[in-house]
């Protein structure tokens, strides 16, 4: 298969991975204080900046953990937290060596800039309401550069800001310049006798704030659009403020120290109508009344206590990773020839893939454990030594835990990786569930592999409970699935800079009866140093000539490295050259398999590679029917994303005999995907065949999307309005028949004067104007596009809007089995008097302006009059 990225050049080769990972975070809450909190220092960094950044994580954690504890109301404060250093910061001064920490599953990572935010900390934050983030993202610039906090706010409380994304999973309760769905501005009205509107800030505070509006661009007044500022005006707080309230608003200012709460008994509240994002995502819930619904403060846990310690800091570095390969050796391991692809598997991971410096030892298990090889250290020496200790001898019986329990005391701690594969259920005591308690108290990670559809489901328990990965191989593959499982594991030993690391460049199979099969990559100005292209065959005889590479000019690469005992034929290149690379063999014999992939560095230090990474939103034991499963895929260069390319997910199904299931990724902001232009593109998994285990691919190509079946459309989240007196303009992107996939067959818009009526499900569909029916939607093929693409709705000849009256509206989609989508957002809108300006809103100083400017006006008036009647 192709893996490609459209770039403004030419095509960009990136790495595939598969992933399916559970949450990587080790927080704990005990006792009010968090413990387990990791701060990781990127190896890309320069060692030179240790000092410098270190004292600044410190102080800026100590500052963050106060403002956390009044935040929370004397609920919560950071107490351990430990800085990982890299381990090729060779000079600088550590506490400890690290046990299980490492960069990928740090908390908070300080890195290079991401072109798109700079240096302003911002928080990955893939999923909905309520789901934790997968880390805080932090530049050495602005924790040693002051001028970077004058830009954005002090690192403390700038820290909380963005904890309370990734803890809580709540969103900004502020707009942004020139954003349609999130503005800085929007209509309010207070309903009284009359109706009266105005505008607001979109913010959440508990008292008014007091401040200017400026225009940014003139540097003086803003000036009124259609009953808003326009769009260089913004809203400048004074420092000093009487509200405390929202730190999801106003971190930076020193008085706002609390989260907006809807149950206030302040002048001001929660407003759920503000288009913010928190309103959005969570449908109008306060940030706190998310919170307070968090298993940290569930039903009382962790109340309120009367003062809070200061965080103790450990400064750790990462050593080299320790793994026990645990081997299911029970006489189920015969079937399918599981024992061989396991054995070829494990032989090449020790041969070809662990690095230098890392240990291995060798466990199988059936009726007991059995330690086949004590842990040993990779080298040159060791590699083949460790090889040929992987054997095939099976017995009856399967005790998981004994595997288990074994290895935890052979890696003793440290940074120790399980590598735990099985194929059945366990029925020979210890169990896993005997075990679960010791690993877990290791810190030793657990990566399982699920070999084959009946391997036993607490598989995913142990690496859940581990903090590790879960991966699913089916019986009908040949060795690639299983290849991919043992090469993620190696993500826990210790990182090194992006330009030093290994990608996948490209990866192919082919199983057939041809004779000649040849395939094709590229190679791009990213990518090219120490390029190796791997070729693994069903056997290693029946083909009379190759592999062999050739170059972009034509030119025969055929200097080729054969291991018989893995089948696999090797060619390197020091230095790829730029351009479209080809792969040719020649079988003898039929029915023949055969697996290619390429890898490669970057090609100089100063252009990184691109790296792409998968994963379902889903942990074990989901309910797909009543909760969404969502495709996740990552594509960034170096921190960057990678916006604008064709993203397509290959689900691999628990039946063997069933195709994967093929998604193409939307990054658009819609749906499954809550933020447009971020490198993280998703969408729902609508197929299934059957309960079991799924796991994913992810692959950057150039190819149409794939429709869905039955499911419910999902919300628009991006609905706008425009108004006259007589025609309304409604814009929104098109949701799908299921989820996000496919077409919707018709559209409901609904518009009231009573806002809660749109949202209450038993008046939706009662006492409230139709602008647009099903029906008459259905016939509309302007309007049915394919998800994802925007759609505009023109209505004329409204003759119930009324002059200075708001108005709000809202849409669901439905399919063709009369499945409705949720409500939209809502959207206000309202004619403004066509002859009179618009003052509502204004701030005092505006309108005695605009009072001063009409009275001088009739004064030189009178005066002109005056003169010419003398006259």
């Amino acid at each position: 298969m192709r893996v490609v990225v459209m770039m403004v050049v030419m095509m960009m080769v990136v790495v595939m991975m598969v992933v399916n990972t559970v949450s990587s975070s080790n927080i704990k809450l005990v006792d009010n204080g968090y413990e387990n909190v990791v701060v990781a220092i990127s190896p890309s960094l320069d060692e030179s900046l240790a000092h410098d950044i270190v004292s600044s994580i410190k102080e800026t954690l100590t500052e963050a953990s106060e403002v956390l504890f009044r935040a929370t109301r004397n609920r919560t404060y950071f107490r351990d937290i430990k800085i990982l250093l890299p381990k090729s910061w060779t000079e600088t001064e550590y506490d400890e060596l690290a046990t299980n920490e490492n960069f990928e599953d740090s908390d908070i990572r300080v890195d290079e800039r991401n072109m798109v935010y700079g240096d302003q900390p911002y928080t990955v934050q893939p999923g909905g309401c309520g789901e934790p983030g997968q880390y805080i993202h932090l530049t050495p610039q602005y924790l040693t550069d002051e001028t970077q906090v004058t830009n954005w706010g002090p690192r403390g409380r700038m820290l909380i800001h963005e904890w309370a994304k990734l803890r809580w999973g709540v969103f900004d309760e502020f707009g942004y310049p020139n954003d349609p769905k999130f503005p800085l501005f929007y209509v309010t009205s207070v309903i009284g006798g009359d109706i009266s509107t105005g505008y607001h800030a979109n913010d959440c505070t508990n008292k008014e704030l007091i401040g200017e509006l400026k225009d940014v661009t003139t540097g003086g007044s803003c000036r009124l659009d259609n009953g808003l500022p326009n769009d260089d005006c913004r809203f400048i707080p004074y420092n000093q403020q009487e509200a405390t309230s929202s730190l999801m608003s106003y971190y930076y200012l020193s008085d706002i120290v609390d989260f907006c709460d809807s149950s206030s008994s302040e002048e001001f509240s929660h407003s759920e109508i503000a288009p913010n994002k928190q309103n959005l995502m969570c449908e109008g819930r306060s940030v706190w009344d998310v919170v307070r619904l968090h298993q940290d403060f569930l039903n009382g846990t962790n109340a309120a206590i009367t003062a809070s310690q200061p965080p103790v800091f450990k400064v750790v570095s990462q050593e080299e990773a320790k793994f026990a390969l645990v081997l299911d050796h029970s006489n189920s391991m015969s079937d399918y020839d599981r024992i061989h692809k396991l054995q070829r598997a494990a032989q090449r991971w020790i041969l070809y893939e662990v690095a230098d410096g890392s240990s291995v030892c060798i466990i199988t298990f059936s009726t007991t454990a059995r330690l086949v090889q004590e842990l040993t250290v990779i080298s040159n020496t060791t590699r083949e030594v460790l090889a040929n200790m992987i054997d095939d001898r099976l017995d009856s019986s399967t005790s998981i835990g004994a595997g288990l329990k074994l290895a935890v005391n052979v890696l003793n701690g440290g940074n120790s990786v399980i590598l735990l594969i099985t194929d059945g259920e366990e029925n020979t005591q210890p169990m896993i569930a005997d075990v679960m308690d010791t690993v877990v108290a290791s810190g030793t990670r657990v990566v399982s592999i699920a070999f084959g559809e009946y391997a036993d489901p607490k598989l995913e328990s142990i690496a859940e409970n581990t903090n590790g990965k879960t991966f699913t191989v089916l019986d009908t593959d040949d060795g690639g699935m299983l290849d991919d499982a043992f090469q993620a594991a190696l993500t826990y030993q210790p990182a090194d800079s992006l330009a030093n690391t290994t990608v996948k460049i490209y990866e192919s199979e082919y199983q057939g009866n041809e004779t000649n099969v040849t395939g094709a990559f590229t190679v791009d100005f990213t990518v090219g140093r120490n390029l190796v292209f791997r070729f693994v065959a069903n056997h290693n005889t029946g083909i009379s000539n190759g592999p062999y590479l050739l170059r972009p000019n034509g030119t025969i690469m055929n200097t080729t490295l054969n291991d018989a005992t893995l089948n696999m034929w090797t060619i390197k290149v020091p230095l790829a050259e730029e351009g479209t690379w080809a792969w040719q063999v020649e079988f003898t014999t039929s029915d023949n398999y055969a697996r290619v992939d390429v890898t490669a560095q970057a090609r100089d230090s100063n252009t990184l590679p691109i790296l792409t990474r998968a994963w379902l939103s889903a942990q074990d034991n989901v309910n797909a029917t009543a909760t969404p499963i969502i495709i996740y895929a990552e594509v960034k260069q170096g921190n960057n994303p990678v916006v604008g390319a064709r993203v397509r997910a290959e689900v691999t199904q628990p039946i063997a005999t069933a195709q994967p299931v093929l998604v193409d990724l939307l990054d658009n902001g819609q749906a499954a995907d809550n933020q447009a232009g971020d490198g993280v593109y998703s969408r729902y998994l609508t197929s299934y065949s059957t309960t079991g285990r799924y796991s994913v691919k992810a692959e950057v190509i150039d190819v149409a999307a794939a429709g869905g079946d039955s499911l419910p459309p999902s919300r628009v989240t991006d609905l706008q309005a425009t108004v006259t007196s007589t025609t309304l303009n409604l814009t929104w992107t098109a949701p799908g028949d299921d989820y996000d996939a496919g077409t919707v067959s018709g559209y409901e818009v609904r518009m009231s004067v009573n806002r809660s009526s749109l949202l209450d499900a038993s008046l939706y569909n009662t006492n409230i104007l139709v602008l647009l029916s099903y029906s008459d939607s259905s016939n509309m093929s302007e309007l049915l596009l394919e998800a994802g693409h925007k759609v505009n709705l023109y209505l004329d000849n409204l003759e119930e809007l009324q002059l200075d009256k708001v108005y709000y509206l809202a849409l669901r989609a439905l399919d063709d089995f009369n499945n409705t989508s949720p409500v939209s957002n809502l959207v206000t809108a309202m004619v403004p008097p066509a002859s009179s300006p618009d003052t509502s809103g204004m701030p005092v100083w505006a309108i005695v302006v605009l009072v001063a400017v009409a009275f001088i006006v009739a004064v030189v008036a009178l005066v002109g009059y005056m003169v010419h009647k003398r006259k």
